[in-house]
């Protein structure tokens, strides 16, 4: 019978350096080179980071949680709803739930990131 459902899966992938999907750039600071980890999805690149039906007309409501070094950032297209100290200089950070969209607008960059709090 049609209803609600849930499926949960984790998985890991490779970050790419094409700038598609979950990819790597480097960026030169005051204080020499950084890298950074983004995404860029559109318009079917979701894919090459997270099982997903990579088409604008499906929409979904995204969880997503990463795990990253402790001096590092991660802002996504929701506020984090928590932070979780683990071993090895390391945290995890949960972000709040998406609106239901399409998965190219889903965004995920970590780095070392200045922030500004209005």
């Amino acid at each position: 019978q049609p209803g609600l459902a849930v499926l949960r899966i984790h998985y890991t992938g490779e970050m790419g350096k094409d700038m598609a999907g979950l990819y790597s750039s480097r960026y030169k600071g005051p204080d020499g080179w950084k890298t950074m980890a983004l995404t860029q999805f559109e318009a079917v690149d979701a894919r090459r980071m997270l099982p997903c039906w990579d088409e604008p007309s499906r929409k979904a409501v995204f969880a997503l949680g990463v795990v990253i070094p402790s001096a590092l950032t991660a802002v996504s297209n929701m506020p984090a709803a928590s932070e979780t100290t683990l071993e090895r200089q390391r945290r995890r950070i949960v972000f709040l739930d998406t609106p239901r969209m399409s998965s190219y607008l889903l965004a995920l960059a970590v780095g070392r990131f200045d922030t500004i709090q209005a």
